[in-house]
């Protein structure tokens, strides 16, 4: 009996904390891992060691080009094709044709870069050391000149990763999100989670999403809120999750792509 009351508590608090314990992965790609992953109208990009690869259905890889130079930060769909982005320039690899560097034209300045995001033509850069968010405009071949993006001094200290749908959000480690938009925040903050995040590393979402999605590997989960009020809608648990790099979430298909020093995984998202 006194098992049977501790696992009616433990259910109680899971359902409290809105917790959901993700089935199995399934390993897409094995042997091959990826720094930044892309999931777009049902096909798949991963940028790693290897460089840029295109995921078959299959689970076989087509590598495209190498990865752009310096750290590598995201891949992004443009209009001109899939963005590789890298923090000291830029790969297109366009639907049609050879890949071609993009150059990012960082005006002789000082950038660390942390992460970034890319909106319609414009490629946002994090750079926590110096405190801010640069924008480059795409004039179709090349990145010009950076401008600074914000325009009342928010602190991005603690800034871990950015995502944008228009507006900017920006991820702290301790799980705080601060919205931006057009450079200045705005009254925004997420609903408390138990337990509470202490390492989150990654913030995404996407202009056809109604969430937002932050990982935190440490404690081996990937936390949902509603974009329009911060509302906290679910805490996906599974402990594949622990070494995960970076993910991608299809609001349509309800499925999550998660990247790992040495694989691909794709988990099912239960319906809420």
């Amino acid at each position: 009996r006194r098992d049977g009351l501790t696992r009616k508590t433990e259910e109680k608090r899971a359902d409290a904390r809105h917790e959901v314990a993700l089935p199995a992965p399934v390993t897409v790609v094995a042997g091959h891992g990826a720094d930044a992953l892309l999931y777009k109208d049902g096909m798949a990009w991963i940028m790693g060691d290897t460089g840029v690869s295109k995921i078959a259905a299959d689970g076989a890889l087509q590598n495209l080009s190498p990865a752009p130079a310096g750290t590598r930060l995201i891949l992004a769909q443009t209009a001109e094709g899939v963005l590789a982005v890298g923090s000291d320039g830029a790969v297109l690899i366009p639907a049609k044709g050879a890949p071609k560097t993009e150059k990012v034209n960082w005006k002789k300045e000082e950038v660390s870069a942390n992460d970034a995001a890319i909106w319609g033509s414009g490629l946002y850069i994090l750079d926590v050391p110096h405190n801010r968010i640069l924008k480059f405009q795409s004039d179709g071949t090349n990145y010009g000149s950076p401008k600074p993006y914000l325009k009342d001094g928010t602190d991005l200290s603690t800034a871990a990763s950015i995502a944008i749908d228009g507006s900017v959000y920006f991820l702290s480690q301790s799980g705080r999100v601060d919205k931006l938009t057009k450079g200045a925040a705005e009254p925004f903050s997420l609903s408390p989670v138990e337990p509470a995040v202490i390492a989150a590393t990654r913030i995404r979402t996407s202009g056809d999403s109604d969430a937002l999605y932050v990982l935190e590997p440490s404690q081996q989960r990937v936390l949902a809120y509603a974009k329009k009020d911060g509302r906290f809608l679910a805490q996906y648990a599974n402990a594949s999750l622990k070494d995960v790099r970076d993910i991608a979430v299809d609001p349509m298909t309800r499925t999550l792509f998660a990247a790992t020093a040495n694989s691909v995984l794709k988990f099912s998202l239960p319906q809420q």
